[in-house]
């Protein structure tokens, strides 16, 4: 059985693509619509093709996310945060929705092109 990220919390578990025991969450509204999506992903790692030291370090993350109390009972801390980075369309968004997925938490995305064009004028194209 699956550790969840927080022990205290409910432990949430994939059956039949929905989380169980998920807190519901809420659609932006207005503005905010488009420039925040909120989900529980379905997407699992066994779903992408993956480099086998790229898949070991992930594999590592999630490892230390479902150990979460064994690492601090002995005084240490699961990684928080996570930065992905290449060029477009390299797999980035789907790592973060496959790990969010394999953790049973939500996934939260910022399109970071809007949120520029809106606050600063320019063009969204030129940040893509």
């Amino acid at each position: 059985m699956r550790q969840s990220i927080c022990p205290d919390a409910a432990k949430s578990r994939r059956h039949a693509g929905t989380v169980e025991g998920a807190i519901p969450l809420a659609r932006p509204k207005g503005e905010l619509a488009s420039l925040l999506s909120a989900s529980y992903p379905s997407s699992r790692l066994s779903d992408m093709v993956l480099a086998q030291p790229v898949l070991a370090g992930l594999q590592r993350v999630l490892k230390e996310q479902r150990h979460l109390s064994k690492l601090r009972s002995h005084g240490l801390h699961p990684r928080r945060k996570l930065l992905l980075v290449g060029p477009s369309e390299t797999g980035k968004a789907m790592t973060a929705a496959a790990l969010a997925g394999e953790l049973g938490i939500p996934l939260f995305v910022v399109r970071l092109d809007a949120l520029i064009t809106k606050f600063m004028g320019a063009t969204s194209p030129r940040f893509q």
